[in-house]
């Protein structure tokens, strides 16, 4: 399973959003990694962002 796909079964269990410190807790996967996970999805239009205050959630689209 790749990185994006962890992250993505991640974000589907949170439909309300996740922030990535939750994600990285919940995959074991690194800062950086997950932020290239999430910019795959992202771009692929599989998970969108939101900005709560100072704060960015990922959910699914």
């Amino acid at each position: 399973m790749s990185a994006a796909d962890e992250v993505l079964e991640i974000i589907k269990q949170n439909p309300g959003g996740i922030m990535v410190s939750q994600i990285q807790k919940a995959t074991g996967l690194s800062c950086s990694a997950v932020s290239k996970a999430l910019t795959e999805l992202k771009s692929k239009g599989t998970v969108e962002e939101v900005v709560k205050g100072c704060r960015k959630y990922y959910r699914p689209k």
